[in-house]
């Protein structure tokens, strides 16, 4: 009975997912993916080099405030907004938001200029039902006179709606290829087809590379032995990779592809980090940086030679004290 009751318990408490279709995933485990909310309602959209957001020109304006939510429910507000230069044609549908702080996360999604094929499959990853959501799609061919649209046909994995607007969309080695603007059915029947502006194009390579102008990274990242971080260059010109570490961080050299070597824009290269669990930082410049296990090495309030026990520490004595009260209580009830 107890263990039913234990069950039953366990059951009511986790997180329950309605999704409608599509595959839903974990927002903690892909924190890249957020909420963007502006006088325009609630868009899906995706961290770009820590403080940029990538989404749809619809979702935003640029005449009223906005914010993101991240998938631990922190709230960052928007400072800027660049829209897409042709954001007027048909294709063209991005905006760039600058946040005003950091967005903590430990995974990115890279951009990819490689063309998207035929028959390729490409996922959308939204929130138009209120929870990450993942759909599958399959690319159509590419109209002569509208190179920097990516038409998809759903392939009934997952269907798009208002709120997937601005979503970043995947190739099959999970990297940027578009951004989803809408339903060009006028539909979000299964079946039908959905439009998203494409990465790869010309005029928009340009207009990220000049907006951003910096480092594509995580801003967070975990290890107690050695951790591989790629970066992306979005400079406009260029640069050098000569990262730097502070803290119990080290650089192994031998191990990265990260060198002296000039990087042209949306070029990746990776760093391989050493650390022995403590707190450091991998500086890719004077402004950006990666901090190595956050908050790890400070000094503790509780006793450091206790055993830590729903939150607080007890001793090896007061251990033996607890272990007889229970033999003791256990002796009566069986007395009894």
């Amino acid at each position: 009975m107890q263990k039913k009751l234990l069950l039953a318990a366990l059951l009511t408490t986790l997180p329950v997912l309605a999704v409608e279709d599509g595959e839903a995933k974990s927002e903690q485990d892909n924190p890249q993916f957020v909420k963007a909310t502006s006088d325009q309602g609630t868009c899906s959209s995706t961290i770009i080099g820590g403080k940029w957001v990538l989404t749809a020109e619809q979702c935003s304006s640029s005449h009223s405030s906005g914010s993101i939510e991240t998938w631990d429910e922190e709230e960052i507000k928007r400072i800027s907004v660049t829209d897409h230069p042709n954001h007027g044609s048909d294709g063209f549908d991005m905006a760039l938001w600058e946040l005003e702080s950091l967005a903590q996360i430990n995974k990115i999604s890279l951009f990819s200029l490689d063309t998207v094929e035929l028959s390729e499959r490409v996922s959308i990853w939204g929130y138009g039902t209120e929870e990450l959501v993942s759909g599958g799609f399959e690319a159509l061919e590419i109209e002569n006179n509208f190179e920097q649209r990516l038409d998809l046909k759903n392939t009934c994995d997952g269907t798009t709606t208002s709120g997937d607007r601005g979503a970043a969309s995947l190739n099959s080695s999970n990297q940027i290829v578009g951004v989803y603007s809408e339903n060009n059915a006028n539909s979000y029947e299964c079946g039908n087809g959905s439009l998203s502006s494409r990465i790869d194009h010309d005029y928009t390579q340009s207009w990220i590379l000049e907006t951003i102008d910096g480092w594509h990274y995580p801003t967070l990242v975990n290890t107690s032995s050695t951790t591989e971080i790629t970066v992306q260059s979005l400079h406009l010109n260029g640069v050098t990779a000569a990262a730097y570490t502070t803290g119990d961080a080290e650089i192994n050299l031998a191990s990265s592809t990260c060198d002296d070597n000039s990087l042209d824009g949306f070029e990746t290269c990776t760093y391989s980090i050493s650390s022995k669990g403590e707190e450091g930082t991998l500086h890719l410049s004077d402004d950006e940086f990666i901090t190595i296990n956050e908050g790890q090495g400070e000094e503790d309030d509780g006793d450091d030679d206790g055993i830590q026990l729903f939150g607080g520490a007890m001793n090896a004595a007061g251990l033996l004290v607890l272990f007889a009260l229970v033999y003791l209580r256990r002796k009566r009830i069986f007395k009894d």
